[in-house]
């Protein structure tokens, strides 16, 4: 989970062929990973108004 209080971003990368929550593929690039919720899907913004939740695995975390 990402702590609150942490005011470093961290940034992520998405594999190939990542699917949001909805099923829609999401474009590749470098999103912030904002929260992981309690039901397991991982919140990512692109910028400020592009943001999906995707499955935590289909993230590099590197």
């Amino acid at each position: 989970m990402v702590e609150e209080g942490d005011d470093a971003v961290r940034q992520v990368e998405v594999k190939p062929e990542t699917r949001n929550h909805k099923g829609s593929f999401i474009v590749e690039a470098t999103y912030n990973l904002v929260d992981i919720d309690r039901n397991g899907w991982a919140l990512i913004c692109l910028d400020e108004y592009t943001c999906h939740y995707v499955d935590p695995d289909d993230l590099n975390l590197g």
